[in-house]
């Protein structure tokens, strides 16, 4: 396929909203995305890449989609081994999480998945998910509608509180829940809910998500993990809740992997050295600040339950 310069980047554009570049062909593609899109991503570059200044967010997912194409980078998540020394320095956990989902994500011919939160929500991960061409279901949940929508690609949204699922029992084969059951029972309003206090309410979710999973189903959490802190609208586990988390769904099996942010990025870490750890709320321009601190989680629980 040739593309003219003239009407490159609006032709590709619709082949990618019509879900005709394949998942993979992103860093060919890079050339060809929007003016502002790159600017973003220099500025960040050259502002010592300090994190949530302009171009943070778009570098953080450059990095994970690059990570999730890297069959030797994304092989470590898969295998569960020591990440290279500098993964992930100055980008927050999401760069640990989605890799994990995914390497412990299956495909089957005509599965259903559900994504709470959602935060799978983004065209890689879509492009990802369908590119094994099974007829898979996808279905997002969220509390308020998202402004990206790919129902182009067959995906179904649904408007609903993880509380209170509005599906039949024993539906999806996978249900992904990334950083969101910590915000179940918190003060949602930035997210247009309501504001209340019920930290208890995650077990509730915990017990729906198990209810519309089928037997042998997988479910898979992640959430911040350190010392106990309750910030309002959200809380970090620590060690007894990611335990209840576990006791409560009464897997036929599980397993626990942790991730910690230090000097040297983003890494394997046993849950009692990383027990300790505060989240990280202070923001800051000088980019030594994140050498020694994280950008926000120092630390996530990664869980896998099957039903």
């Amino acid at each position: 396929m040739i593309l003219n310069p003239t009407n490159k980047a609006a032709s590709l554009l619709k082949l990618i909203a019509k879900g005709l570049i394949p998942y993979g062909a992103y860093s060919l593609l890079k050339s060809y995305k929007s003016p502002k899109y790159n600017d973003l991503l220099n500025s960040y570059h050259k502002n010592q890449k300090i994190p949530f200044s302009p171009g943070y967010q778009e570098a953080k997912l450059e990095f994970i989609q690059s990570t999730l194409s890297s069959k030797e980078l994304f092989s470590f998540f898969v295998h569960q081994i020591l990440l290279p020394e500098g993964f992930g320095a100055f980008f927050d956990e999401r760069v640990v999480e989605y890799p994990w989902i995914f390497a412990n994500l299956t495909y089957n011919q005509n599965s259903k998945l559900l994504d709470v939160g959602p935060a799978l929500n983004y065209k890689f991960c879509i492009d990802r998910l369908l590119n094994s061409k099974l007829n898979q279901e996808i279905t997002m949940l969220s509390l308020t509608p998202d402004a990206r929508c790919f129902y182009h690609n067959k995906v179904s949204y649904v408007l609903g509180d993880v509380r209170s699922l509005p599906f039949i029992n024993n539906y999806f084969e996978q249900i992904t829940c990334i950083s969101t059951i910590e915000h179940v029972g918190m003060n949602n309003q930035r997210y247009g809910a309501t504001v209340e206090h019920n930290p208890e309410d995650y077990i509730v979710a915990l017990l729906e998500m198990k209810r519309v999973l089928k037997k042998s189903g997988t479910l898979l959490i992640t959430v911040p993990f350190g010392t106990y802190e309750d910030f309002g609208w959200f809380q970090q586990f620590d060690e007894t809740m990611v335990n209840r988390i576990v006791e409560a769904f009464v897997p036929t099996e599980h397993s626990i992997t942790y991730y910690k942010y230090t000097d040297k990025g983003w890494n394997l870490c046993s849950s009692d050295l990383c027990s300790s750890i505060k989240y990280n709320t202070h923001r800051s321009n000088d980019p030594l600040f994140y050498t020694s601190n994280s950008v926000c989680a120092g630390a996530v629980a990664c869980i896998k339950l099957i039903k």
